[in-house]
């Protein structure tokens, strides 16, 4: 109960403190990157989170299309700087990868996981709304963060989908 509050108090923190902090906030993605892979009650809490949409909000700023998450967007990075966004975009590729997405024919592209007999876990509303967001995968190209976990974002995605499969093209 104390490491759920604790976790809680961390997310809370995520659109304030992280993001006025921006040239330190490396490891802050780094925990939350290790805690996604580190067994399915860490899974089941971002899941319950919507931490999917925390993230996307978080790293779209002003560009959200879910800008309820937090109320107050900060400006992150600046013409010298780049912000380190790379683990960030590792932790939604591990979310991402457990997610039920529906396809054509019913088939998850979890095959990997499938076969491992881990459970996937539905994306909220939130969530498809950030990830059908087109500022998301024009800044992570444009940007150039890690294009293996984007990768694998968007082959989850796309798979069997042919309407989102265009759109990304």
């Amino acid at each position: 109960d104390s490491i759920v509050r604790f976790l809680d108090v961390l997310i809370a923190h995520m659109p304030t403190e992280v993001a006025k902090n921006w040239l330190k906030f490396q490891h802050f993605f780094e925990f939350w990157r290790d805690f996604a892979a580190a067994g399915e009650a860490q899974i089941a809490y971002l899941y319950k989170k919507e931490f999917v949409a925390i993230l996307i909000d978080f790293y779209l700023g002003n560009k959200s299309p879910v800008p309820e998450l937090s109320e107050k967007k900060h400006s992150i990075g600046n013409r010298y700087v780049d912000p380190e966004f790379n683990p960030l975009i590792q932790t939604l590729a591990r979310l991402i990868e457990r997610a039920n997405v529906p396809t054509r024919s019913g088939q998850s592209p979890l095959t990997s996981v499938a076969r491992r007999g881990l459970p996937t876990y539905n994306l909220s509303p939130n969530d498809y709304k950030c990830l059908l967001s087109s500022d998301f995968y024009d800044k992570t190209l444009k940007e150039k963060y890690d294009f293996q976990s984007f990768g694998i974002i968007v082959q989850h995605l796309c798979f069997e989908n042919e309407e989102f499969s265009a759109s990304v093209a």
